[in-house]
């Protein structure tokens, strides 16, 4: 039996940029799999509640099945040490087995931060096998074609004395360097230019950016050695609300947009002017209660015919008590209800929504109820 739950909403983050950029294959995979599965209906825990306080580790697990006998997954683990650096992170497979999709350990040394991962279930056994060789050794080596995933990563930060990553250099599981980035600083700490070099030592890409007396980047410019330049301006209000952005190829202006905020009462309506085709549209309307709090969000957007919309309700000390996404046809999505600890972060959240289940020649709506529960140990 396959399950699909349809219109189901997820947004892209730097984390699935940096899995484009790195691992372009591992990146296509999990997108199939997102689209074809019910994948965000499960996994619909709440990663936009932040936690709060000093906390030394977390543990996420997704309860579903039989009421009298239910089933138990990790979805995610994180253990950091009492300056709140990560020292291992462990997210679960999207399967029911149970077995991590993946695992992280960072350990720091002074000036250093060293991130081992890997798609395995001994994180120890890479990290006692781990060594870097020098790539002038490959030259020596017959070459093979293979198109296995690669499941071990190593990356090595340089830091300053800020804390920030000067250097990162990215190895496979082999010990053989595959890139290299290197990081410029403003003296208020903003990346200044950033530089990626290839298994061979050629640049690839370079970027530099400017940036206002707020930290906003006003100017963006990126060099990459098989496309024409491209630059990006920005202008922000004293608010740091963007007000405009232009975008230049070799030169050329192909986007200029502007963007407005109009309220109306408890309303807020955000609207995108595009100043080439001299087209204007409502990119979303957000209302808030009496305490500023967003309760109702109606995405539109120039492409979509009809909005999606999100409410939030809140506990009478301001914890999220759910959140309810609908579709496109105004239908309840999901439904997620929270239940907190004493320190305002929650432990039990109540996933319910409605997918589609396909059988053979036949296909049905059923509602779905999936349960998470964080445990958390503070420091």
């Amino acid at each position: 039996m396959e399950a699909i739950a349809t219109n189901l909403p997820f947004s892209f983050n730097i984390n699935f940029f940096v899995l484009f950029i790195m691992h372009p294959a591992s990146f296509l995979l999990f997108l199939a799999v997102a689209l074809s599965s019910d994948v965000f209906a499960q996994y619909d825990f709440p990663r936009d509640i932040p936690l709060k306080g000093k906390v030394l580790s977390y543990e996420i697990v997704r309860v579903y099945g039989d009421s009298l006998n239910p089933k138990k997954t990790l979805v995610e683990r994180v253990i950091n040490d009492k300056r709140g650096r990560v020292l291992q992170l462990t997210e679960g497979s999207m399967s029911d087995r149970g077995e991590p999709s993946s695992v992280k350990k960072h350990v720091y040394t002074s000036g250093k931060e060293v991130i081992y991962e890997c798609s395995c279930r001994d994180i120890e056994s890479f990290l006692k096998e781990f060594l870097i060789h020098d790539r002038k050794e490959l030259y020596n080596q017959p070459q093979y074609y293979t198109d296995q995933e690669p499941t071990h990563w190593v990356t090595i930060n340089q830091l300053d004395k800020k804390g920030n990553v000067i250097h990162s250099a990215h190895y496979s599981r082999n010990g053989y360097r595959t890139t290299d980035v290197w990081f410029e600083y403003t003296t208020n700490g903003n990346v200044r230019t950033e530089t990626v070099y290839d298994m061979d030592s050629v640049m690839t890409s370079a970027e530099k950016y400017k940036h206002d007396a707020r930290g906003n980047v006003i100017e963006r410019t990126i060099k990459r050695n098989d496309t024409p330049e491209i630059k990006e301006i920005m202008v922000y209000d004293s608010s740091n609300n963007l007000l405009e952005k232009r975008y230049f190829e070799q030169n050329m202006l192909t986007i200029h947009s502007e963007y407005a905020v109009k309220v109306s009462g408890n309303k807020k309506e955000f609207t995108t002017i595009n100043r080439l085709r001299d087209t204007t549209f409502v990119e979303k309307i957000v209302t808030y209660d009496e305490r500023n709090r967003e309760i109702e969000q109606i995405v539109l957007g120039y492409w979509r015919k009809n909005p999606l919309r999100t409410r939030w309700e809140y506990y009478d000390n301001g914890d999220v008590k759910s959140i309810a996404r609908y579709n496109e046809e105004g239908n309840l999505q999901t439904k997620t209800e929270y239940v907190y600890d004493s320190r305002h972060n929650w432990i039990v959240a109540r996933v319910s929504g409605r997918v589609t289940v396909h059988e053979k020649e036949t296909k049905r709506d059923e509602l779905r109820v999936t349960k998470y529960i964080q445990k958390i140990t503070y420091n």
